[in-house]
């Protein structure tokens, strides 16, 4: 077992090429990876923020399973069996029952390209993917492209002060989403569903610190998510959830200062609260349209209230990007 501990950022296909090159280090190694991921009919594993993959990798045949979601997960790997699963692999066993293990079958495929490189930076061995693919799921598809930095070996800071110095050359859209969970989303036909926070599971015998990390890390996956549905289609209910989980976020920072209170702290609350005033005035003009129309609002007010929600959300669109 290893605890896998990555950034994911979502990258335009076009600033690929200038991300990768900005990147520390030289050359890439190209890789044409094909996964093909199992659940059960009933997706246990999907419930139980599991993934379970198998994958070609020039040739070579992996088995992954994968628990948790966000910034570390825990990874199980090993070489696969030249036909099907290895249903025996400790990890999924303690995960489903033989009867369970005996259910499972293909729930999606990914095929991507990755350009990857490993370097050194701050004491970190870090490397970097740029995968660009696609997610087929039935008749449902959807591009892959995407920036990955992984931490080998060394401090976790590394990571954020690389992703901090490559976003300077192209937009980079934080993703707690690996592929295992947009997979899944397609082939129910969420990929582009709101998203509600679930519910904080702190550990027994969690420090206040680690307190801190949950729950900002949940709300952080929160905003993250619904950020990603309001660039693309817009939607009140995108909206509202961007503004609740800033506001999960703000609060974290007012009651965790005794332990949060640094040099950041002053610049990412105030940030925090452009944001949600930015978006305060669709979010206003929503709500206000539902009460005039339950009202019975004549159709003149109705039609001023609609142009100015548009304007409204363009905004609150143009910020959150």
């Amino acid at each position: 077992m290893g605890q896998e501990i990555e950034l994911k950022f979502l990258c335009e296909p076009a600033d690929l090429d200038a991300v990768l090159a900005a990147a520390p280090g030289e050359g890439a190694q190209i890789q044409r990876l094909n996964a093909t991921y199992f659940d059960t009919p009933d997706q246990l594993l999907a419930k139980a923020r599991i993934s379970l993959r198998l994958r070609d990798e020039d040739g070579r045949r992996v088995q992954t399973l994968k628990r948790g979601e966000g910034f570390s997960r825990e990874e199980h790997e090993a070489p696969a069996p030249d036909e099907g699963l290895d249903l025996g692999m400790p990890a999924l066993r303690k995960a489903l029952t033989g009867a369970q293990r005996g259910a499972l079958e293909p729930a999606f495929t990914v095929q991507v390209t990755r350009r990857a490189r490993t370097f050194l930076h701050q004491g970190a061995e870090i490397e970097l993917a740029v995968d660009q693919g696609i997610i087929r799921a039935g008749d449902r598809s959807e591009p892959v492209s995407e920036i990955e930095l992984e931490l080998k070996a060394g401090p976790p800071q590394a990571l954020f002060e690389v992703a901090r110095e490559l976003s300077r050359t192209a937009p980079l859209y934080l993703s707690f989403d690996g592929k295992a969970y947009r997979g899944q989303a397609l082939r129910d036909g969420a990929e582009m569903s709101p998203r509600r926070h679930d519910r904080i599971r702190l550990k027994r015998g969690a420090d206040v610190t680690r307190a801190l990390q949950t729950v900002g890390r949940s709300a952080l996956s929160q905003l993250a998510a619904n950020a990603l549905v309001l660039r693309a289609v817009d939607g009140e209910e995108p909206l509202h959830q961007v503004r609740v989980a800033v506001r999960r976020l703000r609060s974290a920072l007012t009651v965790f200062k005794p332990i949060a209170d640094d040099e950041v702290r002053p610049a990412l609350a105030a940030e925090l609260k452009w944001l949600l005033s930015a978006c305060d005035e669709a979010r206003d003009l929503d709500v206000f349209a539902h009460d005039n129309h339950a009202l019975g609002g004549d159709a003149a007010i109705s039609t001023v209230v609609e142009s100015a929600r548009a304007g409204a959300h363009a905004r609150a669109q143009a910020a959150v990007t």
